[in-house]
C-alpha cells in the first residue's frame, strides 16, 4: 500500500487522533475499534490492566506499530504519511527505567537527539545544561556522571530531559515512574504534571495505577480487552457507571461503585 499524504481536515488538527483503530498481532486481537482524540495541552492517561492494549496504542502513535485497520493521525497527518524517523524525533518518549545508554554520560544521553540532528556543539551544551536544570539536576554535578551512578529518580529525570531535547509538542510516557519507591514516585508525578502544564506539552501517559492517573491526568481513558471503555475527566471517572470502571475503582480502593 502506498504512503498516503492527504491532510486531516482543518477542524481535526489535534496533536493525536485515532479513528476506528484495530490492531491484530499474529492471530491475537490487541485493539478493537478504538477512537480517541487528544487536544493540545491535555495530559491523557491510558489506564488499564496488563494486556489491555495501552502500550500498543502508544506505539501506534510513534509508528513503532501500524494499525491493521483504521487510521492514526499526528499533527494533522496520518502516521503512514510521515517518515518514521522524522515522526519519532518530533515526539518525546519516556519509558520505565528511562532507557539511558549506560556507556554515555548524562550530558550525552540528554543531548543524543541534538547530536543526531547535527546541532552545533555549543548549542548542544547550552541546551543540555538548561534541560538538566529544568528537571532539577545541577549540570555541574550531573552532566558527566554515568547512569549507573544515579538513583532511580535521577535516571527518570534524565529520561524526561532527553525527551524534551528537541522541544517536542507531544510526549509519550510508558509507565515511567513504575519502578520507583512510593515517595520518590509521588514527588516525580507531581513535578512532571506541573512541568508538562508549564511547558504546554500534550501528553499520552500509560499507567496501570489509578492514583497516578488521578494525580497527573486532565483526562483518564480506561482500556479493557482492547477496547476504550471510558474517557472522562478525573472527578467524573471516579463516578463513571461503566462496569469496568467500577471494578477498577473498587480494586484500587477508591470507595463504593457508582450507583446506576
Amino acid at each position: 500500500m502506498g504512503i498516503r499524504s492527504r491532510q486531516m481536515p482543518q477542524s481535526e488538527l489535534a496533536p493525536v487522533a485515532l479513528r476506528q483503530v484495530h490492531l491484530i498481532r499474529g492471530q491475537t486481537p490487541v485493539l478493537n475499534d478504538v477512537s480517541l482524540t487528544v487536544e493540545r495541552g491535555e495530559i491523557v492517561m491510558l489506564l488499564g490492566a496488563s494486556g489491555s492494549g495501552k502500550t500498543s496504542l502508544l506505539k501506534l502513535v510513534n509508528r513503532l506499530l501500524e494499525p491493521t485497520k483504521g487510521e492514526v493521525w499526528v499533527a494533522g497527518r496520518v502516521t503512514t504519511a510521515w517518515d518514521a524517523i522524522r515522526l519519532r524525533r518530533r515526539i518525546g518518549y519516556v519509558m520505565q527505567d528511562a532507557g539511558l545508554l549506560p556507556h554515555y554520560t548524562v550530558a550525552r544521553n540528554v543531548g543524543l537527539l541534538l547530536e543526531l540532528e547535527r546541532r552545533p556543539a555549543a548549542e548542544r551544551r547550552a541546551r543540555v545544561a538548561a534541560l538538566l536544570e529544568l528537571v532539577g539536576l545541577d549540570p555541574a554535578i550531573y552532566a558527566q556522571r554515568f547512569p549507573a551512578a544515579l538513583s532511580g529518580g535521577e535516571r527518570q529525570r534524565v529520561g524526561v530531559a532527553r525527551a524534551l531535547a528537541l522541544d517536542p509538542a507531544l510526549l509519550l510516557m510508558d509507565e515511567p515512574f513504575g519502578a520507583l519507591d512510593p515517595v520518590v514516585r509521588a514527588r516525580l508525578q507531581q513535578e512532571f504534571a506541573a512541568l508538562a502544564r508549564t511547558l504546554g506539552k500534550t501528553v499520552l501517559f500509560v499507567t496501570h495505577d489509578l492514583q497516578e492517573a488521578l494525580r497527573i491526568g486532565t483526562r483518564i481513558c480506561l482500556l479493557a480487552r482492547g477496547q476504550l471503555v471510558a474517557d472522562a475527566v478525573p472527578d467524573d471517572f471516579l463516578r463513571h457507571d461503566a462496569p469496568d470502571v467500577q471494578a477498577y475503582v473498587q480494586a484500587a480502593g477508591f470507595g463504593a461503585p457508582a450507583q446506576r
